[in-house]
């Protein structure tokens, strides 16, 4: 994959194909509602059920809906992102269905409660009473079949949708049910054997806490949902301040499995970069962003860990590809503050410096530098001093050197040269100066002129 899908075409019979922005998508149990705009008819919201397209409606959620739970309770992805990618891919047309023309589809594809679990997420453009009136239709034929287990079944799954609906919430007591019921109120083991889409429906309620959570990670493994499980550990690790290390190996491995390194680096820069705590987490994120050519954002996770690797930072900070005004000198200014290895502090600091004077004033350095502990904050303190006194221009121009500030430093050895003429010093670093910059005609100009002065010296 390598772009993001921004945009998917839907169709309805007799009409033109639309093409709508793909703004978020909702993970809700087994639902995934994605919220679409279009200019003109503004927001439509594009149901699937797993990977199965159902249809999709221009609406407004209602309150207390599905639909409005699904984006306030359910795992929601701004787009663009990869997961989201994969459910639109590969790309194609989208048919809108009429509830009617679903209902007869999804009658003759999926079971009853199946069926009436899709239904239900559509309350805020079909009346509880239509829902209901389906929920019925099935009941009573299970009913008449004898399958009261199935009957039950159905219940159960118009009451996670509508726990305040009367019809099955009274039918349910009832004494014909009593067995189902107790079985419902015994433990998951029980419940997932005779009910899976109830069990996933009360894990995920409870999937902060455990065992649900790892329950929950079991059911979609074994039903090959590995969408629902990566939005499940996106969720986990957004909001979990200390993660467990198990969850982010599973995690990462899943990644791996189904997306490209890019993809990867996306997903965990999104998902990890304030919960990266050990080495191998931290270099997980930093391997995969570098794979993705973000440097910047690199750093940023280089700098933010407990136990920095200096010698890649060191790299990445030499890198010519860098972009040294992405970086975040406040965070940069608490890393430098906390770092004990005054010998990395140093090391680092003599990169960084330089390249941050490229597109800083010397004295926007130099706040910046003061309340970081370090020899070069003494120098800048020095130069700051030294700016306008004629007495040392010579080791205002050296310290400038050190900065590969080339330019002023010449401009501090030219005033040198022209207060002290007689002076061989000033001529000396002028000579090396523009050598350093790769100017060598200059540079033997000058030390021309420093070995006319040596000989003038010696007559």
């Amino acid at each position: 994959m390598t772009g993001h899908i921004e945009y998917v075409t839907v169709a309805q019979s007799g009409e033109k194909p639309l093409q709508l922005q793909v703004k978020r998508l909702a993970f809700y149990n087994r639902m995934r509602i994605a919220e679409t705009v279009h200019p003109e008819k503004g927001t439509c919201y594009l149901f699937f059920y797993q990977n199965q397209f159902l249809t999709g409606k221009h609406t407004t959620p209602k309150k207390g809906s599905m639909l409005s739970r699904a984006f306030r309770n359910g795992i929601v992805l701004d787009a663009p992102h990869p997961l989201i990618d994969a459910l639109f891919t590969p790309p194609q047309v989208f048919q809108l269905r009429t509830v009617t023309q679903l209902f007869k589809s999804l009658s003759k594809q999926l079971t009853p409660q199946e069926t009436v679990y899709i239904l239900s997420h559509f309350d805020s453009f079909v009346s509880k009473d239509k829902i209901t009136e389906a929920c019925k239709s099935f009941f009573f034929q299970y009913r008449r079949s004898g399958q009261f287990r199935m009957a039950h079944q159905v219940l159960m799954t118009l009451l996670d949708a509508d726990s305040k609906n009367q019809w099955a919430s009274e039918l349910s007591q009832h004494m014909d049910y009593l067995k189902y019921r107790l079985l419902y109120e015994g433990g998951y083991t029980e419940m997932k054997a005779i009910d899976p889409l109830h069990a996933e429906v009360l894990c995920r309620k409870k999937k902060k806490t455990e065992p649900s959570f790892t329950r929950l990670q079991k059911l979609l493994s074994e039903q090959n949902r590995w969408m629902d499980q990566a939005a499940l550990y996106i969720k986990y690790f957004k909001n979990e301040e200390e993660p467990s290390p198990e969850y982010y190996e599973q995690f990462t491995k899943l990644l791996a499995a189904h997306f490209s390194n890019r993809e990867r680096a996306i997903i965990l820069w999104d998902t990890c970069k304030d919960q990266v705590k050990d080495g191998k987490a931290q270099q997980d994120l930093v391997d995969a962003l570098l794979s993705d050519n973000r440097l910047e954002d690199a750093v940023s996770v280089l700098i933010g860990s407990q136990d920095c690797n200096s010698e890649q930072l060191m790299a990445l900070l030499s890198n010519p590809d860098l972009d040294y005004k992405r970086l975040d000198e406040e965070k940069f200014q608490t890393f430098f503050i906390s770092l004990e290895d005054q010998k990395a502090c140093g090391q680092l600091l003599r990169i960084m410096v330089p390249n941050m004077l490229k597109h800083r004033e010397f004295s926007a350095v130099l706040s910046w530098l003061l309340p970081i502990p370090s020899l070069l904050t003494e120098n800048f303190k020095k130069m700051a001093a030294y700016q306008d006194d004629p007495e040392q221009q010579l080791e205002l121009g050296r310290l400038y050197v050190e900065l590969k500030q080339y330019q002023k430093a010449i401009d501090c050895f030219s005033w040198e040269m022209e207060l002290n003429p007689s002076n061989p010093e000033p001529v000396q670093w002028l000579s090396k100066t523009y050598k350093e910059m790769g100017m060598s005609q200059e540079a033997k100009a000058y030390m021309s002129v420093l070995h006319t002065m040596q000989k003038a010296s010696n007559s």
